[in-house]
C-alpha cells in the first residue's frame, strides 16, 4: 500500500503543470519600496516582463524564488507579467497591476549643511564616502545622493526617530534615489560606495541613534 502510494504522488508531480503567481500589493504610496514575488509558482524557468523603462532590482533565493524590487515617484498603474515553463515547453503566466498613488516632495534645491563637527570619529567615513563616489564618477547620481540624505536628515530634526527607524528611512532615501535615475546615471553601480559605508558603519557598532544620524552627516558631507 505504502509503495502505490509512493508511486501516485510522483506520477502526479511528474505531470504537474508549470504555474506562475505573483505575490505583491495591488498599490502603494509614490516612492514606497515595492517587492513582487513569484513564490508558490511551479515550472523549470521564468522571467519577469516589467512595465517599458522601469528601473528595478530582481533578487532570489532560488530559480522559482524570486523578488522584483521597484520604487517609482510617479503615480499610476503598473503592470507586471510573470511567465513560467516546463521543460515540456508548456506554459502558464500570471498579471500583477500595482497602481501607485500620490506623490513625493523633492528635496530641497538648497538643502542645509551636512557636514560633521570636525576632527572626529567620523572623518574616515567622509574620506570613505569620498573617495569611493570620486572612483565612481558618477556626479549627477552624487548630487542627488547628497540631497536626499540632507532632506532625509532634516525630517529628523523635528522629532529624533528610533534607530531602526532611522536605519530604514536612510536607506529608503538612497535606493529611491539610485531607482529613480535615468539616462546613462542610471547604469552606473554604486554598490561599492554602500559597501564601503556600510562597513565602516559595522565596525564602528554604532547603538545610539545621535551617534548614527552623525553618521550618515559624514557619509553625505563626502559626497
Amino acid at each position: 500500500m505504502r509503495s502505490l502510494f509512493i508511486w501516485l504522488l510522483l506520477a502526479s508531480l511528474s505531470f504537474a503543470q508549470p504555474s506562475a503567481k505573483i505575490v505583491g500589493p495591488t498599490e502603494a504610496p509614490a516612492g514606497e519600496l515595492v517587492v513582487l514575488s513569484s513564490t508558490g509558482s511551479l515550472g523549470d524557468n521564468l522571467i519577469w516582463v516589467k512595465p517599458e523603462g522601469m528601473q528595478s532590482l530582481s533578487v532570489g533565493c532560488s530559480l522559482l524564488d524570486t523578488q522584483v524590487v521597484f520604487a517609482t515617484t510617479k503615480p499610476g498603474k503598473y503592470e507586471f507579467w510573470l511567465i513560467v515553463a516546463d521543460k515540456a515547453a508548456k506554459i502558464d503566466y500570471a498579471r500583477h497591476t500595482v497602481e501607485i498613488k500620490g506623490s513625493v516632495q523633492p528635496p530641497p534645491v538648497n538643502p542645509p549643511p551636512v557636514d560633521p563637527p570636525p576632527g572626529t570619529k567620523w572623518d574616515n567615513l567622509k574620506t570613505l564616502s569620498a573617495s569611493n563616489a570620486t572612483k565612481i564618477a558618477d556626479n549627477t547620481t552624487r548630487s542627488r545622493l547628497k540631497a536626499a540624505i540632507a532632506a532625509t536628515l532634516l525630517e529628523f530634526e523635528s522629532a529624533v526617530p528610533a534607530l531602526d527607524a532611522a536605519k530604514d528611512a536612510v536607506r529608503k532615501s538612497i535606493e529611491l534615489t539610485l531607482l529613480s535615475r535615468t539616462g546613462a546615471s542610471a547604469l552606473i553601480d554604486w554598490t561599492p560606495w554602500r559597501k564601503a559605508n556600510q562597513n565602516e558603519l559595522d565596525r564602528l557598532g554604532l547603538v545610539d541613534v545621535k551617534d548614527y544620524l552623525q553618521a550618515v552627516r559624514a557619509i553625505g558631507s563626502g559626497l
